[in-house]
């Protein structure tokens, strides 16, 4: 049973934005909770049900077995969509954590899995986007958001760019090279994190 109702919530989302989900209506849902007092249950509550529609459609999207011919137009649009109502979510509670949120909502997984697999999905944004890169910055600075889950998710659009070959910032998804020391350290200062020494760098072709 446990596994029928986690495939539901993976597809029934998914089915939902082919079928004209857009994010105004996703706007109504974030409107219709700001009006909930935001010190009740009822509204952490909501947050969290909207947390786990936006990961149930980040990974029911990629479900080979759903979906084999998706075109890659299709997951922009709905990645796309997710980050901006993620950014929403943030801008009302800041990052969601178990504090916020509170520990039973957020151990489900659909929950706590929401930020992370949304913003990698979507470095580009940050990448492309200063005005995007500075609202996460600030995050960082307000003790909001760690530097490190920041560096990494910047990296993984290096990552992916590169055939898993090359990263700038130097995180979970590898070290930088040597002869991006400066630009790595530059921009790793940028976002709050201590720059690099010699021996944190690797030697590329």
């Amino acid at each position: 049973m446990p596994d029928l109702k986690l495939r539901f919530l993976l597809i029934c989302p998914v089915i939902i934005f082919l079928f004209q989900c857009t994010s105004k209506d996703s706007n109504s849902s974030l409107e219709l909770i700001m009006s909930k007092d935001i010190h009740s249950q009822s509204f952490y509550d909501s947050i969290s049900f909207e947390l786990c529609k936006l990961y149930s459609s980040d990974q029911g999207i990629r479900e080979r077995n759903l979906f084999d011919n998706t075109s890659n137009r299709i997951i922009q649009k709905i990645d796309s969509s997710n980050f901006s109502q993620l950014v929403n979510i943030i801008k009302l509670i800041g990052v969601p954590n178990a504090e916020k949120l509170g520990e039973e909502n957020f151990s489900n997984e659909c929950v706590e899995g929401a930020f992370g697999a949304i913003l990698l999905h979507n470095p580009h944004i940050l990448i492309e986007d200063q005005t995007k890169m500075d609202f996460f910055i600030a995050l960082v600075k307000k003790g909001d958001l760690k530097p490190e889950a920041l560096a990494t998710i910047l990296d993984k659009y290096y990552w992916s760019n590169s055939g898993g070959s090359r990263v700038i910032y130097g995180s979970q998804f590898g070290k930088p090279c040597k002869s991006d020391s400066i630009e790595t350290n530059k921009l790793r200062v940028k976002i709050g994190l201590a720059t690099l020494r010699t021996d944190d760098f690797k030697d590329c072709d």
